[in-house]
Formats: structure tokens, C-alpha cells, sequence
């Protein structure tokens, strides 16, 4: 019935590539005439494209769907938004036959018992109705953006919908988070007070919550060049950007990327004062090959003389408890203070080096720490990191080619033995599951 609006959507391409987003929404009236609709779910995108097509007063129909289970919220900005621009967004609703036999027959929140049950629902709740609103339509304007997930960094803004045959035109599919959120400020744009919150991506209230700080950040991080992202933390966060390292294999790629593209991330390591004179060699030598002074964090010195009066110089051997206890003062509060202030901190971690680090993401939050973590080098093997050590001629740790694999203070690390685990050279005294300095702690999701 509409296969000849498919014809059109290259050429509506080609004008959204050189017409801007007000150019564009005007052409496209002209085009398609009544034909043009909008759907609102209030989110800040879709407020900046309402405040485009009424600010100039386009003939294009705006709508919503009102599923029964949206935030209060969402009712005070779609009000706000009517008494703003003197207008009256529809709403379509579900199909009250179907809505209730869903529920009579599976409950009222039968979406957290299966994906199934969940998609019926929407269906239902959205899909349905957003059939209806869109019936009759010929170009269907949306708020996606392609930081909204990974599915989405390839989509382009112009495609055909096959499902409900008609053009998709996506106005700020390229923007970025922070220039959305500009745009609102700078025009004074009604808001849905949950981003406010944490929640970037509102729908129905029991279905949706508000992210974590640095989860936004993962799909980034999936998609992009390790090169790629730290331009990308770099740009979000400017100068509050640090990065750790021990001069392992891993830290000194990562300071080779960092440095080779003169990337403003400060990067310091942790002197406790009792490292192999071999580390000390390999922090020479990267100072030497980057031209760089990389800072140190010592350990606080009325905390550690303290420490050595009471307990002596090697009681980490006597105790766990000694253990972590000296690595408090050695790592952690010079940790603590080499990160204050800092939006994102870099490390060297691999899934490899523990069983406890197998199911961390690559980009998450530190609670302890008030800090995003992102482990540029999560997923990479053993294999790969030394073959780019090799390729790039960086400086690395002599210890690494003598079986020390995991290299920290010298009288808690040892060379492992053929067969052995990662990290059976570090406190090998100790049991497994309490080998952890203190430095990453995990909340796997």
C-alpha cells in the first residue's frame, strides 16, 4: 500500500545530511504535507524537537502514548508542556479489550515473571497503539539518539520502518547527551524532573529506574577503539580523568596509548617503599621514552612509622588481618588521595588476573571511591598483551620474563609455577579467596 514512500527516503537522506534540524522538519512538511507525525514520550530529547516544531508553529501532529503506568512525572511535564506552547499533545491509549484480558489472565505484573510476558505487555501498552497513531502517516519523527544503545550507533537518520511502512527521520540521533542537555538549559525547555534523578531513558514506572553512575558509559566502551574511548572520557570529563599504574604489562600499554597521543590524563603510581628496585628501573625508563614525569603517592608517615612500632616491619606475614592492614596504609589511602576530585579513574585490570574479576564490567561504578572505573584492557588475553608489548618496543618489567606475573611489593609477590593461577604470587601464604589488597572492589551486577 505504501511502497511508493520508500522511493523518497534516500533523497530525504541526502537533505538531512545538509539542512538543518529546522530546515529539515519544514521540508519535510512540504513534502508529506499532514502526513508528518511526532511521537512524545516527554524524555529530554523529544521536549527539544516539541519546542522546535511548535516554537515555529509547524502543522506537525505530536503525540504520545499514555500505556497506564507512567511516573507522575511524566503527567506534570506533559501538562507543563501544553500550558507552555498553548497546545494539546494527544494521547493514545491501549486497547482497553485487550489490556484486560492480558491481566486477568497473567496479573498486573506479570512482565518481571518472563521476556515474555514483559513484550506482551508492551505490546500491548505501546506497540499497539503506536500502530493506530501512526496509521495513515507518511514520515514518523522520533528522539532517538545513538547513545541510547549500542543497537543504535549504526542506524541511520533517515530509514524505512518495514513494520509500520513509513519513513523514520531521527532529528538528534548524532547529538550528545551533554548537548541535549544544553539545549534545554539554554531554552528554558519543560523537563521531566527524574533525569534530575538518574534516569535517562523514561518509560512505564515499574519498568524503568534510574542508572547508575557509569553505566551510561558501557555501551560506549563496547562499541568504541580503546584510542577512541579515552578521547571520549577525556572530552566528558576534561581534567578529571587519572589514571593508576604499577609499570605492570598491562599499565604500561595503557600509558603508551595514553602518552603517544598526548592525551591530557594524569597518570601517578603508588610508591609504597617497598617495590623491586626492578620496578623503579622500568618507571625510569617510560619517563625516558615518553618524556614524561609520571607522580608518586607515598604511603602517609605518621601512619606507616606507627604501624611498624606496633606490629614490625614484616607482620603481613603473621596475619591477614596484618596483611590488609598494611596495605591500607602502603595503597590504599594514597589511593585515596591520588583519586580525589577525579570523575573517571583508568586501571590495568583483566578478567584473567582473578576469578573474582571474570564477571566485572568494563566501565563501573566505585562506591568506596565516588568514582567511574573503566578497564580498558578487561577482555584482552595474556597472549595479546604481550604480543603488543612486543610490537610497540615499550619498556616493560624484567620481573615479567622471570614468572612474576601479578608484580607488586616485593616481599608479597613471587614468580608463579607452570600451571599455577595468576595470582598465586601475590600473599601465597594466604587463602585464595582472600587475595585482594584493598585497591578494586566489585559490585557485579
Amino acid at each position: 500500500m505504501f511502497d511508493f514512500l520508500k522511493k523518497p527516503v534516500s533523497k530525504v537522506a541526502d537533505k538531512a545530511q545538509t539542512l538543518s534540524i529546522e530546515e529539515m522538519l519544514k521540508y519535510v512538511v512540504e513534502k508529506f504535507k499532514e502526513e508528518v507525525i511526532f511521537s512524545t514520550s516527554f524524555s529530554y530529547e523529544d521536549q527539544i524537537i516539541t519546542h522546535k516544531i511548535l516554537s515555529a508553529s509547524l502543522p506537525i501532529r505530536i503525540f504520545t502514548l499514555d500505556t497506564g503506568r507512567l511516573f507522575p512525572e511524566t503527567y506534570s511535564v506533559w501538562n507543563a508542556t501544553n500550558e507552555r506552547y498553548n497546545t494539546h499533545i494527544k494521547a493514545f491509549y491501549p486497547d482497553h479489550s485487550l489490556i484486560e484480558k492480558f491481566v486477568a489472565e497473567k496479573g498486573p505484573d506479570s512482565f518481571y515473571e518472563s521476556v515474555e510476558n514483559r513484550k506482551g505487555c508492551c505490546y500491548i501498552r505501546k506497540v499497539e497503539p503506536l500502530k493506530r497513531a501512526l496509521k495513515g502517516n507518511a514520515l514518523w519523527i522520533t528522539g532517538l539518539r545513538a547513545e541510547h544503545s549500542s543497537d543504535r550507533h549504526d542506524i541511520p537518520q533517515v530509514e524505512w520502518d518495514e513494520t509500520n511502512n513509513v519513513i523514520k527521520y531521527h532529528p538528534l540521533l548524532n547529538w550528545t547527551f551533554d548537548e541535549v542537555k544544553d539545549y534545554i538549559s539554554k531554552n528554558k525547555i519543560p523537563y521531566n524532573p527524574l533525569h534530575d534523578k538518574g534516569f535517562v531513558s523514561i518509560g512505564c514506572a515499574p519498568c524503568t529506574r534510574a542508572i547508575k553512575p557509569g553505566e551510561d558509559f558501557r555501551a560506549k566502551a563496547q562499541t568504541l577503539s580503546i584510542e577512541e574511548m579515552l578521547k571520549y572520557v577525556v572530552e566528558k570529563f576534561k581534567e578529571e580523568v587519572i589514571f593508576s599504574t604499577s609499570f605492570s604489562y598491562e599499565d604500561q600499554i595503557i600509558t603508551h596509548k595514553i602518552l603517544s597521543a598526548s592525551l591530557p590524563i594524569r597518570i601517578f603510581t603508588l610508591d609504597t617503599g617497598r617495590l623491586f628496585p626492578e620496578t623503579y628501573s622500568v618507571w625510569n625508563a617510560t619517563n625516558e621514552r615518553y618524556n614524561t614525569h609520571i607522580k608518586a603517592f607515598y604511603p602517609d608517615h605518621s601512619l606507616i612509622e606507627r604501624f611498624v612500632a606496633e606490629k614490625g616491619p614484616d607482620s603481613f606475614y603473621e596475619s591477614v588481618e596484618n596483611r590488609k592492614g598494611c596495605c591500607y596504609i602502603r595503597k590504599v589511602e594514597p589511593l585515596k588521595r591520588a583519586l580525589k576530585g577525579n570523575a573517571l579513574w583508568i586501571t590495568g585490570l583483566r578478567a584473567e588476573h582473578s576469578s573474582d574479576r571474570h564477571d566485572i564490567p568494563q566501565v563501573e561504578w566505585d562506591e568506596t571511591n565516588n568514582v567511574i572505573k573503566y578497564h580498558p584492557l578487561l577482555n584482552w588475553t595474556f597472549d595479546e598483551v604481550k604480543d603488543y608489548i612486543s610490537k610497540n618496543k615499550i619498556p616493560y618489567n624484567p620481573l615479567h620474563d622471570k614468572g612474576f606475573v601479578s608484580i607488586g611489593c616485593a616481599p608479597c609477590t613471587r614468580a608463579i609455577k607452570p600451571g599455577e593461577d595468576f595470582r598465586a604470587g601475590r600473599w601465597w601464604w594466604e587463602d585464595s579467596d582472600k587475595k585482594e589488597c584493598g585497591l578494586h572492589v566489585h559490585v557485579v551486577d
